[in-house]
């Protein structure tokens, strides 16, 4: 039976019955947790968003200041981490889409609202600077506010949820209801309606991705930093939305020169200075009114974080999956209608829609030589990379493009360090290039001292870790002083978030299935029967979304009873937990 390399790379080795499992990725489950995977319900409840009663909300800064904050809830993902934003009113940004140019919307929150509008540096013809987050594929716009956790509060930052993130919009994310209809319709060659389209039917991975690939989804950072009222925005990315990031990066550049991209910035500040309406969030004042010919946000600069496969090897990948499709229902474009409403799934991250899945999948980043207008176009780049992210996420790429953007790469190994190290680069790289685009250079923010935070390396083979105890010490010695206590004391109110909360996120989508629990018991849920061949979609795949692999080798499935007690040493669970896993096990022995 094939694997399938999904844009995560959530396989963890099982350790031997006698070797303790690694702790970053033994599924803890608790006899309370084993309780809450039996009852559907509950676990529904814990997994997904409430879509009703969530209305769009544009009020004041002010008005959104107090009755935000959640009280700190345990640090291990559970249940409850799934809490974040959860008491937050719904927020959209309007999105034009296809050549008719109709609407939909991308869900996002602010992660931090930055300076007030009686903040003395933030004078009205200055431009308002903001950071805008994207996510992975199998993740979602909870997963990545800890990567800005360390951004000085005073400067606004927000995270996004992706095109076509859920079956149908809900607070957190946009429906593939609507997003995907037009793909459908277009590959049919038909309006729902049955009146005939024209020009003629396309095939459905193209469709797919004209709507969801990696090109198509360039405009969504500008989109949510015009909904935040941000002048100028730097673009954060992880996996899709970096690759997505990479083509904003490169059609801004083929249009505007270094030159060109200040007197726009500018043009931007001076039409805000003379513009009032209601204020809004993520800026001081209100955001440029949307009319013809009104200059948009600008792209300030670039974080890629997890390139993802690229080129020759996301082509062969891409037909290995349309080999996998046409095995199982005749062609891909049966395998996409059949599992229209099915979902792909990766343990520890997240699903998506199995149409969305095909359309990112389809796509790809741009050329090498278009990377290089990036550079010439003197926009500046931090790209992260993971080793513990591979394969789905190669290092080699990561330095291939820090390579052709001119930009700077560090390396980590692990999830640990990622954890760590990240939210410090991303903070010295947001508010060193927020800083530059101030009137003067002028910006409440103390820059972070040059050394402290790694340096920079084009070969992963010369990477040294940074030393992030040092750089924690540094930045706390820097609060320390009176004059950034005080700033940072009365910027922090700007947060939307707890510290705890901000670092939870990071949890979120790491590979763990502890985050997972849904997928965790549709991994526990497997039938022998439902293994499938080589080169071929799974029965079990086509009703959870996951490999069998992927749960063999996190320790979750149960082939046959001698693997029940394999599963029971590896997971170290409790006796009533064990008693779980069993019944399990009989289910499947059947």
């Amino acid at each position: 039976m094939a694997t399938r390399l999904t844009e995560r790379s959530p396989l963890v080795p099982v350790p031997a019955p006698d070797d303790p499992p690694p702790a970053a990725y033994r599924p803890r489950l608790t006899t309370a947790r084993l309780i809450a995977l039996a009852a559907t319900g509950a676990l529904a409840a814990c997994a997904t968003i409430a879509r009703a009663g969530h209305p769009v909300t544009s009020a004041p800064r002010g008005a959104l200041a107090s009755a935000r904050r959640l009280p700190d809830a345990p640090a291990t993902p559970t249940e409850e981490t799934f809490r974040i934003f959860d008491d937050a009113p719904e927020r959209r940004a309007s999105v034009a889409v296809g050549a008719d140019g109709h609407r939909l919307t991308l869900p996002w929150q602010p992660v931090s609202l930055g300076a007030s509008d009686d903040d003395p540096s933030a004078s009205p013809a200055s431009p308002v600077v903001g950071a805008v987050v994207g996510h992975g594929l199998h993740c979602g716009l909870r997963a990545m506010p800890w990567l800005v956790a360390d951004v000085h509060p005073s400067i606004p930052t927000a995270v996004f949820g992706a095109r076509a993130g859920a079956e149908s919009d809900t607070k957190f994310a946009a429906g593939a209801d609507r997003w995907l209809a037009p793909a459908f319709e277009a590959a049919r060659g038909m309006n729902d309606d049955g009146t005939a389209l024209n020009p003629p039917p396309v095939p459905i991975e193209d469709a797919l991705e004209a709507i969801v690939g990696f090109k198509a989804q360039a405009g969504d950072f500008a989109a949510v930093a015009e909904a935040a009222g941000y002048d100028r925005f730097i673009a954060v990315g992880e996996s899709q939305s970096t690759a997505a990031a990479l083509w904003a990066a490169v059609e801004y550049a083929e249009t505007i020169s270094p030159r060109e991209t200040k007197r726009a910035t500018t043009e931007a500040s001076e039409e805000r200075a003379t513009t009032t309406s209601t204020p809004t969030l993520g800026g001081k004042g209100s955001p440029r009114p949307v009319v013809k010919g009104s200059p948009g946000p600008v792209l300030a600069a670039l974080v890629l974080t997890l390139v993802p496969t690229m080129h020759e090897q996301r082509a062969e990948m891409f037909e290995k999956t349309r080999r996998e499709a046409s095995a199982t229902y005749g062609s891909l474009e049966n395998a996409t209608l059949a599992l229209r409403d099915a979902e792909d799934c990766s343990l520890g991250y997240g699903c998506v829609p199995f149409a969305k899945y095909v359309g990112v999948k389809r796509s790809d980043l741009p050329s090498m030589e278009r990377l290089a207008a990036i550079e010439k176009a003197g926009i500046p780049t931090l790209v992260l990379a993971n080793y513990e992210d591979e394969p789905a996420h190669p290092v080699e790429n990561a330095r291939v493009v820090a390579r052709a953007t001119g930009g700077e790469l560090h390396v980590v190994r692990t999830h640990e360090q990622r954890a760590a190290e990240w939210p410090k680069l991303v903070a010295a790289f947001i508010e060193k290039h927020a800083r530059e685009s101030r009137p003067g250079g002028e910006t409440p923010v103390e820059p972070h001292r040059a050394g402290s935070l790694g340096r920079r390396s084009g070969n992963a083979d010369d990477y040294e870790p940074t030393d992030y105890r040092a750089a924690e010490e540094e930045r706390a010695a820097e609060r320390a002083s009176t004059a950034r206590s005080d700033a940072y004391d009365a910027a922090s109110s700007a947060l939307t978030l707890t510290r705890s909360e901000l670092q939870r996120s990071s949890r979120l989508c790491e590979g763990n299935p502890n985050a997972t629990p849904r997928l965790v018991e549709r991994c526990l849920s497997y039938l022998p029967s439902e293994g499938g061949e080589e080169e071929a979609f799974s029965p079990f795949y086509a009703r959870t979304g996951l490999d069998v692999e992927e749960c063999e080798e996190s320790g979750l499935a149960v082939r046959a009873p001698g693997e029940v007690e394999r599963v029971l040493e590896v997971n170290r669970l409790t006796p009533e937990a064990k008693r779980f896993v069993r019944e399990w096990g009989q289910r499947g022995a059947r």
